[in-house]
Order: structure tokens, then C-alpha cells, then sequence
């Protein structure tokens, strides 16, 4: 899931924790070293869906790979 900005990620964050769901969240804010450990369980299929923000994947020149679905959250 691809979130446009940090408001709408904090937004679905805070709805996805209420509901427990397992999901890899990561936004600009995010460690590099956290990031990786996010990626690494979302690609080793711990975790089934990964949530980044807009901003993180461009800036932190993260690379997703195995994803079979992209949602967009908004107009990126």
C-alpha cells in the first residue's frame, strides 16, 4: 500500500493497529535499519502487507520487490 503523505499513513496506521492487523509500516521517519527489517519480513512472507509512504520510498531509495498488488491511498 502506497500512502501520498505522513498524515494519511499516521490516519491508517492508527486504524490497522486498532484492528491488529500484521502489517509492515514504513514512513520517512523510519530507521534505515528498521526499514530493512520491515522489507526483509514483508518479502519472507512474515508479514502480508507492507504500508509505505510516498516520501520514504523516494528518499530512502527503497526497493519493493515480490509485491503482487499495489494499492494507492490517494492521489500520489
Amino acid at each position: 500500500m502506497l500512502v501520498p503523505n505522513y498524515f494519511d499513513y499516521v490516519r491508517l496506521r492508527n486504524f490497522l493497529k486498532n484492528r491488529n492487523a500484521r502489517v509492515a509500516m514504513i514512513s520517512e521517519y523510519t530507521e534505515r535499519k528498521e526499514c530493512q527489517r520491515l522489507r526483509t519480513m514483508y518479502e519472507m512472507n512474515e508479514l502480508p502487507v507492507l504500508m509505505i509512504t510516498e516520501r520514504a520510498l523516494i528518499f530512502q531509495k527503497i526497493r519493493i520487490r515480490f509485491a503482487k498488488n499495489l494499492i494507492l491511498y490517494g492521489i500520489p
